[in-house]
């Protein structure tokens, strides 16, 4: 009935199941991948020498952080510390995007509603003016 009907806004259901199907396919990629090369590097936007004066700093931090909280274990196992460094670095990588694209979508809402307020202009489609309507839109979504 939601998803088909023909309601004005319904497509939001729509663009909320997407984006749902992606941070799902964003939690596979990130336990299914072995390699903590950041994606934009490997499609050549970001450039691999900054990924390795970036990356390297927070490596050292991470081994200095998991040498003192488990240095016997890291001692008795020292293979499963790269394992743990990359599984870190993968999972603050995931919610360091997961944080950009929230921005990205705020910034998008915001600037829609200094079009439709500010300057006056109405657009054909109805589109959420604030975060709070993603949020219902989620809440929709998950009640589905």
């Amino acid at each position: 009935q939601t998803f088909f009907s023909c309601h004005t806004g319904v497509y939001m259901v729509w663009f909320t199941l997407i984006f749902f199907f992606f941070f799902l396919a964003s939690l596979f990629r990130m336990i299914g991948k072995t390699d903590p090369t950041w994606a934009v590097v490997q499609w050549g936007i970001v450039d691999q020498e900054w990924y390795d004066q970036t990356i390297n700093p927070v490596l050292e931090k991470l081994k200095t952080f998991a040498l003192v909280a488990k240095s016997e274990y890291f001692k008795q196992n020292p293979e499963l510390l790269e394992t743990y460094l990359t599984m870190t670095l993968q999972f603050i990588s995931w919610v360091l995007s997961l944080i950009f694209f929230l921005i990205l979508v705020f910034l998008f809402t915001e600037l829609l509603k200094l079009v439709q307020r500010v300057c006056g202009l109405k657009l054909p489609v109805i589109w959420p003016d604030e975060m709070r309507w993603w949020g219902r839109l989620l809440i929709s979504m998950d009640n589905l």
